[in-house]
């Protein structure tokens, strides 16, 4: 490992794009940054599906160092972002199959959660919000993921694991931004049925002086979501949003 050429991501010319977006920030919106801080999917990247997955049983050591000399890089790009201004960061790592996670909870906690924890922590300490897209049932990740000290999970499923355990474990610990499930009502739902599950989302999600963010899919064609589907959505959070968030 220590012969590979890592990116230098304290190198400043890297984020001239951002300064210069921030800078042009003239309505005061919320910056969100990507960072490059995908371990799961870096660690298969690096060391191939199978490799990636049987290393914290047969290489336990040097996927440590690996993982640290990730979480090294991550650290690099948030202080850089940090001194552009910028309010949040994101990264993307699917942990989930559709009933359950993808490895079990203890070995997570074991190899990703002190990772993650180190990044997340060092980005409060620069002022930012931690934010992270997971798809599939992380729901019993989630307990490490807060004690790790992330604030967004962004989630398209919900349906697999269900709105209502998730906002009974999890509301008030850690806010939800979601679509209305994009597998499943989006797809197979009626229209009423899309905007009642959008006003779900805000009822379960949102009623713990925050918790919820509304999204819609950012690539509705590839999943076959109807564009009334979409526009019943969008009409929902915004217009019901607004009568709920107005009397908050």
């Amino acid at each position: 490992m220590n012969a590979l050429r890592w990116p230098d991501y304290r190198n400043p010319a890297r984020y001239e794009g951002v300064r210069q977006a921030v800078l042009a920030n003239t309505e005061d919106k919320f910056v969100l940054a990507s960072i490059p801080f995908s371990l799961i999917h870096r660690l298969e990247y690096l060391r191939g599906h199978e490799a990636g997955w049987t290393d914290p049983y047969e290489h336990p050591g040097p996927l440590r160092a690996l993982l640290t000399r990730l979480a090294d890089i991550a650290i690099d790009a948030i202080d850089r972002l940090a001194e552009c201004g910028v309010h949040g960061i994101i990264s993307c790592d699917d942990w989930g199959l559709q009933d359950r996670p993808m490895l079990s909870p203890a070995t997570f906690a074991e190899f990703w959660k002190p990772v993650y924890h180190r990044v997340y922590h060092h980005a409060h300490e620069r002022g930012m919000l931690t934010f992270l897209h997971s798809c599939g049932h992380i729901a019993d990740l989630l307990p490490h993921f807060i004690e790790a000290e992330l604030d967004v999970i962004q989630m398209d499923q919900q349906e697999n694991m269900g709105v209502d355990m998730l906002a009974d474990r999890f509301g008030g610990k850690i806010c939800f931004w979601c679509p209305v499930d994009i597998q499943q009502t989006m797809v197979r739902g009626t229209v009423d049925e899309v905007r009642a599950y959008a006003r779900k989302l805000i009822d379960r999600f949102g009623c713990y002086n925050g918790g919820f963010i509304a999204q819609w899919y950012a690539s509705p064609q590839a999943v076959e979501h109807d564009p009334e589907k979409i526009e019943a959505m969008s009409r929902e959070f915004v217009e019901y949003g607004g009568q709920v968030y107005a009397a908050c």
